[in-house]
């Protein structure tokens, strides 16, 4: 009786271990060109904090995706989210901020973004703004 109670409990564990195996498995994950369509210089205060409106378009080929989830990182600061939706015409914006405490000692500063059919994303961002200090 008892190694027939083992046996359905090991195979109950079993039918269910499939389910949580791989969180993405079977789902299609498209993932989508991101570009920076801003060309706006950082703005600096009288503190040095510098904010960057950043402005993106998301295409697949040379059509613009709408609805597509967005992940940002960077290297220091804040930004103003850290995910977004593409909207008319593949379009995106995001601000991005960094105090002179948080780039102190840094010779770049990084903003990196990418793009996928997710929601959330689970895309892995690659730099595609690099700002470089003097």
């Amino acid at each position: 009786m008892w190694t027939a109670r083992a046996i359905a409990w090991t195979a109950g564990l079993l039918a269910w271990a499939p389910l949580g195996a791989c969180d993405y498995q079977g789902i299609d994950v498209q993932t989508y060109s991101v570009t920076r369509v801003s060309t706006d210089t950082p703005q600096v205060d009288a503190n040095g904090t510098f904010t960057t409106p950043i402005v993106l378009v998301v295409e697949v080929g040379s059509q613009a995706v709408i609805g597509a989830s967005l992940k940002y990182a960077v290297s220091a600061g804040d930004l103003s989210e850290t995910s977004g939706v593409s909207g008319a015409a593949g379009m995106a914006s995001v601000t991005w901020t960094v105090t002179s405490a948080q780039y102190a000692g840094l010779a770049d500063l990084t903003f990196s973004v990418c793009a996928d059919n997710q929601d959330p994303p689970v895309c892995t961002p690659s730099v595609l703004l690099t700002i470089h200090r003097n």
